[in-house]
């Protein structure tokens, strides 16, 4: 019972504490990531781990979410280079309602997008053929810019099932979505029973009271094991010790014998 008490508590704290996956577009371009196979309902998507990006690079990465869910795509950061009138020449993101280039773009965003504008921060994006497929190209020499990083999470469209909790916009996510401290309904829906400060808290406290019991249950296996070899031990010199008093009490028997003439 106690085993399985902590497994209950190690199992629901991973679900509601646990961080989102990072990609990096650099680190894999021509990539897909397929989101049912890597068990993940949202990611993190960012152009580049470093500071800025590098220049001069075409970069394409498909995302798929699981089998009858749709994505829905965040900007949480947009930092690329734009001309002096806001046009994007040189550098600029593309996104793709489909597994490639060649499809159609998501619904609602410009075909190029670049510069910083917080219009793209506000707002959510979603694809209605399951993939999607995202362009970076930059033709600059010098860069001095971080790209952009992304919060993709995978929904389904009504009614909800099972393991899933409906957002205010009609999308169904899944329930270890709720406490992350991301908007992953994209209309900042609260589903968190608690406040965000309270989640973070519950997030490090979690990850805390983890290390501590891995700790305690390594302890306790340490003093066991040391236990059971003092226990053996202790087994063998009884063992040694009876075997010698009955050497020795039968060694007595026979002189005895002896002195009294029976042979």
């Amino acid at each position: 019972m106690e085993t399985l008490a902590i497994v209950c508590i190690l199992a629901w704290m991973l679900a509601y504490t646990s961080a989102l996956q990072t990609y990096y577009m650099e680190e894999g371009c021509g990539a897909s990531i397929n989101m049912m196979t890597r068990n993940e309902d949202s990611i993190i998507l960012r152009l580049s781990r470093n500071p800025t990006h590098r220049p001069n690079q075409d970069c394409v990465v498909a995302i798929e979410p699981p089998l009858g869910k749709d994505i829905s795509v965040t900007f949480r950061d947009l930092d690329v280079e734009s001309g002096p009138t806001g046009q994007c020449t040189t550098d600029f993101v593309r996104m793709y309602d489909g597994r490639s280039g060649q499809a159609q773009f998501v619904q609602g965003l410009p075909q190029t997008i670049c510069g910083n504008s917080n219009m793209m921060l506000t707002r959510s994006y979603e694809t209605r053929l399951g993939y999607l497929t995202v362009q970076f190209q930059s033709r600059s020499q010098i860069v001095n810019r971080r790209g952009f990083e992304l919060l993709i999470s995978a929904f389904r469209r009504g009614p909800c099932q099972g393991g899933e909790t409906q957002c205010y916009n009609g999308r169904c996510i899944n329930n270890n979505l709720r406490c992350s401290g991301y908007d992953h309904c994209g209309d900042g829906t609260n589903l968190c029973p608690l406040p965000l400060e309270a989640s973070v808290a519950l997030g490090v406290g979690g990850i805390v009271v983890l290390v501590v019991i891995i700790a305690v249950i390594g302890v306790c296996i340490y003093k066991k094991k040391r236990s059971s070899s003092m226990k053996d031990e202790i087994s063998k010199e009884q063992m040694r010790k009876d075997q010698y008093h009955n050497v020795s009490g039968e060694s007595i028997r026979v002189k005895t014998v002896s002195n009294g003439n029976l042979h």
